[in-house]
This record gives structure tokens, C-alpha cells and sequence, in this order.
């Protein structure tokens, strides 16, 4: 924490040194980023993300963080969770100040859609592969099913976890060798690229706040299978995609079955715009510009 500070000290030495005083601080996650906020005395709004906040994810908040985390919520202009869901969370955590969602952003100039698509039906998930959150057992064995099922596809699978762990729960859980296709840790261009290259986006995560892979899936035209956990329903809804109740296996089955059926009723030019409408730079900037003069006034 020490070390943090004194960065975010000589940091903002820096930035003072060019631009002589600031009117605000903008800090993402109260903790403990905030706390560097709260000790040079600037009025500050806080972006947060943080999934601890939920009972599900089973942080272990100290006595100390907990308290010194809520003295900067509380001492804070705003804040602006990324979901509703994440703001009832963070107010049942001891926050009162006013909070104002504003969404994860993408690069519309990486992910955008395409008509461009493979000839066999490709899902695709993307995350850190983290089981205790991203439950990749459980849409390993959805992928079992939906083989079993008679249907013909490829799941492409990876991201910046443990990918030696992944093909050994691949062995144990999932599809036939051919039909699996792992992808390792990619920069963000090549993400984009990936996407493009899919149908559809899958996520059976056990919870979420709002995860930036699905914003930038929609906005490159993809529909999304997923949890309904977290933020996620205010995300999905029928026209973009299908929302699963978390750990249950056979209906997560049985809507990859069904985006494989109705796939043509989805209008994919007009998911991507309508995320690109509420994720891009451009949208989030207006959004965070008006909250500035806000609070500058």
C-alpha cells in the first residue's frame, strides 16, 4: 500500500509540474487508488469494478481495508459503478455517497462487426480461465452435452490463464479433441480478430460485474450465451443473446443448442450498433463529461 501511494504521489508531482492544479481526481477501484486521492486532499470521483464487494465472490475484507475502503466511498463526489447491480453491492458495504453508472468502454476501432463468418457454427470464450469465478468446468461440461446432442461445431476457448490447466479440464470434461480449440493469451487487436472470427460468445461465469468481453463481443455483432449473474442482465436481453440461471448445467446445454437453431433470427449489424450507441470511447467520454461539470459546478 505504501509503495502504491508513493507512486501515485510522485505521479501526480508529475502531472502537477505540467498542469500546475487539478479541479479533479479520477481514481478507478476506492481501494487503493482512492486512498492516494483522499490523502492529497482533492475532490475525487471513483469508477469502480471491484468484485469483492459481492458476498459471492468471497473476498476477505480486513477490518482495516473494510473501514479505510468506506472512508473513501464516503468521502467521494460520486461513484460510478459499472453496473446498478455493483452499486446496490457496494451501498449494502457501508456507502452512501450518490452513485452514477457508468459502463466498462470498448475500442469500436477494434471491434466491430463483420458478415465474414467460418463455415462450422464456432463459439468462442475468452476470460482469465479462473474456475472460481469463470466456472470453465461448467461450460466445458455444457460443450459435452451439446456434443452428445448430435450437434457439429468448435468451441475456441483461452485467454491469460493457466492454458496447461485448461487442456487437462478439456481431457476431463469437455468435447472431442477436434471440436475444442484453445487460444492462447492474445494483445487486443487479435482478440477482435477472434471474435470475428465466431458466432457466438459463452460465459456460464458463477458471478460478474460487467465484463468488458461481453461489450466488446456485442459490439462486434456477437450474440452472447451467458449467467445471469451480476451486471449481465442489464447487458443481455432476447434480441442479443440468451441469459442462463448460474449453475445450471443442462439449460446452459440447452441454450447453446438453441443459438445454434436461431442464429439467423439475430440481427447482427444491429447488436453492434446498438452496443457501440452505449459502450464506445465516444459514448462513455459524453457520459463522464457530463458528471465532470456536474461536479464542477
Amino acid at each position: 500500500m505504501f509503495s502504491f501511494q508513493k507512486a501515485i504521489n510522485r505521479g501526480f508531482n508529475i502531472a502537477k509540474s505540467k498542469y500546475r492544479s487539478f479541479d479533479l481526481a479520477h481514481v478507478h477501484v476506492a481501494y487503493p487508488a482512492g486512498a492516494a486521492a483522499l490523502s492529497l486532499g482533492m475532490p475525487y470521483v471513483i469508477t469502480e469494478h471491484f468484485s469483492g464487494y459481492h458476498s459471492q465472490s468471497a473476498f476477505k475484507w480486513s477490518y482495516g481495508r473494510k473501514r479505510i475502503t468506506n472512508r473513501i466511498l464516503n468521502k467521494a463526489l460520486f461513484i460510478l459503478p459499472v453496473s446498478d447491480h455493483l452499486g446496490k453491492a457496494i451501498a449494502r458495504f457501508g456507502a452512501e455517497t450518490e452513485m452514477l453508472k457508468v459502463s466498462n468502454v470498448v475500442d469500436t476501432s477494434l471491434f466491430y462487426p463483420t458478415d465474414k463468418k467460418p463455415e462450422k457454427f464456432t463459439f468462442l470464450h475468452i476470460s482469465t480461465l479462473e474456475e472460481r469465478s469463470k466456472n470453465i468446468t461448467g461450460i466445458l461440461k455444457g460443450f459435452k452435452k451439446l456434443e452428445e446432442s448430435g450437434k457439429d461445431f468448435i468451441l475456441k476457448i483461452g485467454g491469460d490463464g493457466d492454458l496447461d490447466e485448461l487442456k487437462s479440464k478439456i481431457q476431463q470434461f469437455g468435447p472431442s479433441p477436434e471440436k475444442v480449440e484453445v487460444v492462447a493469451k492474445q494483445p487486443i487487436d487479435g482478440i477482435a480478430d477472434t471474435m470475428r472470427a465466431a458466432h457466438c460468445l459463452v460465459m456460464f461465469s458463477h458471478f460478474e460485474n460487467q465484463p468488458c468481453t461481453i461489450l466488446e463481443a456485442l459490439c462486434a455483432g456477437l450474440p452472447v450465451i451467458s449467467s445471469d449473474v451480476g451486471g449481465i442482465p442489464e447487458v443481455l436481453d432476447e434480441t442479443n443473446g440468451i441469459l442462463i440461471p448460474a449453475e445450471a448445467e443442462d439449460l446452459f446445454a440447452e441454450g447453446l443448442v438453441n443459438m445454434m437453431n436461431s442464429y439467423g433470427t439475430y440481427n447482427l449489424s444491429t447488436i453492434a450498433e446498438r452496443a457501440s450507441k452505449l459502450y464506445s470511447y465516444q459514448a462513455i467520454a459524453q457520459r463522464l463529461n457530463n458528471i465532470y461539470l456536474n461536479v464542477l459546478k
